[in-house]
């Protein structure tokens, strides 16, 4: 089973607007600036736990202090103004087999528009995270990261199961 991390309540998402490398989040998520500057919410969201989310589940953040609690699920990296957090960058697969999987296309294109349900091929087979390369893809996290996360107490995001 794959999930994907979504805000938890009473949490709250990054500024993106407000860092420096505005530039580097956009390459790592694939999300043309105009909404990637603009899709973050803080209302009612009071803190940020040892996971965070930046531009709903396209981009995951970790508390620098447990990033070696999940070592070997990818690359972290450090971004200006995230100050104790470092950046998850996960490996881009083309995993999504998309004879099986239910994926609505915008009219006329073969331009992926939603993905109702994923089906994923032998590729990400023994990996632990990561995410596709297509525009605003969430990152996957396995079952293993989400026991990690939960034995150790972890708040922050809440896993979703990618059905």
């Amino acid at each position: 089973m794959w999930y994907k991390a979504v805000i938890a309540d009473e949490y709250q998402y990054f500024q993106v607007a407000s860092l420096d490398d505005r530039e580097i989040l956009q390459a790592l998520s694939n999300t043309p600036e105009t909404v990637f500057s603009f899709s973050m919410a803080t209302k009612n969201r009071q803190k940020k736990g040892e996971l965070s989310v930046i531009d709903d589940a396209s981009l995951i953040v970790f508390k620098k202090d447990i990033t070696s609690v999940f070592n070997g699920i990818g690359e972290f990296i450090q971004i200006k103004g995230l100050d104790d957090y470092n950046l998850l960058v996960p490996d881009v697969i083309d995993a999504l087999d998309v004879e099986k999987s239910e994926i609505d296309y915008f009219r006329g294109t073969q331009e992926i528009k939603r993905i109702r349900k994923y089906v994923f091929n032998s590729k990400v087979d023994g990996k632990k995270v990561f995410k596709l390369p297509i525009t605003a893809s969430p990152v996957f996290f396995s079952s293993d990261v989400l026991d990690i996360y939960n034995e150790n107490g972890f708040q922050g995001v809440d896993f979703v199961e990618i059905k």
